[in-house]
């Protein structure tokens, strides 16, 4: 009977022994320089609020510019800023606006002409003008630079060595019979647009044509003129 009971114990201790070494299936080990795999965190979702005005923001495009542009126009002779009238046309050659260079124009949008004349012949001999086109966009503010060129002339009409004052001079384009300057030589210079010119001068009953005359823009330049 006690032998029986020993054997019971025995095998009860068996039984209920030390637990199995082998590791439980799907399980990874952490030995063997095996990596662990760890699952990524995942990323916060923004506050619905914040989500709907971004969507919005990307949704809608910005306003488009509304309201008059505002134009102003710069006149230069030469490198010389001068306050010409101002001439503004519209696309049907209306005008809509006048005033002195360097005074902003209010403008509804659109296409225009703008026309600049020197009128002074002091300023420039063959009374030039200019027209250019402008494109304004609503709301723009535009800077516009018109620029003659000019040149300064001083001629020098001698007969027999002799310097003849006061000879009469027309000046023409070249390609052109048209007389843009009519003026007289003298001891002053005198400011044209710079460019080719033909010369007629006048001077001891005699008619002297010159042809091919270039002005360069900026410069002085004295020009003798021989006759009979």
């Amino acid at each position: 009977m006690k032998n029986g009971r020993l054997v019971l114990v025995v095998a009860l201790a068996l039984g209920c022994g030390g637990e199995s070494s082998e590791p439980a299936a799907g399980a990874e080990s952490s030995s063997g320089g095996e990596d662990v795999q760890v699952a990524p965190e995942a990323t916060p979702e923004a506050p619905p609020d914040e989500a709907m005005d971004q969507a919005v923001a990307e949704a809608e495009p910005e306003p488009e510019p509304t309201g008059p542009a505002h134009l102003t126009v710069t006149v230069k002779v030469g490198t010389d800023e001068v306050a010409l009238p101002v001439r503004v046309l519209n696309a049907d050659g209306e005008e809509v606006a006048q005033g002195d260079a360097g005074q902003p124009f209010t403008l509804p949008a659109g296409d225009y002409s703008v026309a600049v004349a020197v009128t002074d012949a002091g300023m420039l001999a063959d009374t030039p003008e200019q027209q250019q086109e402008v494109s304004l966009a609503p709301a723009e503010e535009r800077d516009l630079t018109m620029r003659f060129l000019r040149a300064r002339v001083r001629l020098h009409i001698r007969r027999n060595g002799r310097e003849l004052r006061r000879a009469r001079v027309e000046l023409r384009r070249a390609g052109s019979d048209e007389t843009v300057a009519d003026f007289r030589t003298g001891n002053d210079y005198v400011a044209v647009t710079a460019g080719r010119y033909n010369l007629l001068v006048h001077a001891a009953r005699q008619e002297i044509t010159v042809n091919d005359v270039i002005f360069t823009e900026g410069s002085s330049r004295d020009m003798p003129i021989d006759i009979n």
